[in-house]
């Protein structure tokens, strides 16, 4: 049985009132915290750091009020990074030397693309097999809805891809319709067929969150499920904002699916430990 199984069987009721006004995911962390080993909190920090680079290029601009307290940084934290009087992770360090040095890191890029390609480039290369899936996926997904909004706009799609994979160089230099994806990424189909920039947004993020359930799935409850149980309350969180009822139904679909996929393995533990005793 995996080490976090109980723990999360017994993660509280994330299903919505009416009157709650605060993200769930800070709950969610403020719950982990305690309970991780010291190896996979830090995992649980790096899922957040999309959230401190929005932070940094934000208190970069001078819009420190736009803090998103879902990043792992304290807002302190963000001013002394920009101070030089902290260090960050390595590809926010590199970025911040650039800026300083007045040097552009990808040539057409601005700050928040570059500090995404950075943070995307240490995640590739980084040891869990969660986040170097998840973070290629989802940059696979962002450079799929910017090359068609840069389409829509008039605009060069190759200036908005990021990253050296094979969506990116598909969108940067694909003159197909599709950008030639959706023979070899039956996903991008799916956002293709949507009509409309909400329901493109939808149709992406379903993408994401099926990707996660799969994901899920696969890790049997070690620290990838806790992982990616995060990545959907961010999902669940931006459709509470935008679309209540889309929202809740996403935190009740993740909650039911924690809950059977637990018991499921349960009982495949229960039944090998009566297979076992009988063999005996």
């Amino acid at each position: 049985m995996s080490e976090y199984i109980y723990f999360v069987t017994g993660l509280p009721d994330i299903t919505l009132d009416e009157t709650r006004t605060f993200p769930l995911s800070l709950d969610y962390f403020d719950e982990v915290a305690g309970r991780l080993e010291a190896a996979d909190r830090e995992l649980m920090a790096i899922v957040r750091h999309p959230f401190d680079n929005t932070n940094l290029i934000r208190a970069m601009e001078g819009k420190s009020d736009s803090f998103d307290p879902r990043g792992a940084f304290p807002s302190d934290e963000i001013a002394n990074l920009l101070r030089g009087t902290e260090s960050g992770p390595d590809y926010m360090d590199t970025f911040l030397k650039a800026k300083k040095e007045g040097r552009a890191l990808f040539q057409g890029l601005g700050d928040e693309d570059s500090l995404a390609w950075l943070f995307l480039e240490e995640m590739e290369a980084h040891p869990n097999a969660f986040l170097r899936e998840w973070f290629a996926f989802d940059a696979d997904v962002r450079n799929l809805l910017a090359g068609l909004s840069a389409r829509s706009l008039g605009t060069d799609p190759g200036r908005v891809a990021i990253g050296s994979g094979g969506v990116a160089e598909a969108v940067a230099k694909s003159s197909a319709a599709d950008f030639g994806l959706a023979w070899s990424h039956p996903w991008a189909e799916k956002i293709l067929a949507a009509k409309g920039l909400l329901a493109r947004d939808k149709a992406a993020d379903q993408v994401r969150w099926d990707k996660l359930d799969e994901m899920r799935t696969f890790a049997h409850f070690d620290v990838a499920a806790l992982l990616a149980y995060a990545q959907q309350l961010f999902i669940a969180e931006r459709w509470l904002k935008m679309d209540p009822a889309e929202g809740r139904a996403m935190l009740e679909s993740l909650s039911k699916g924690l809950i059977d996929g637990a018991k499921a393995l349960m009982l495949r533990d229960v039944d090998s430990s009566k297979q076992g005793n009988e063999s005996n």
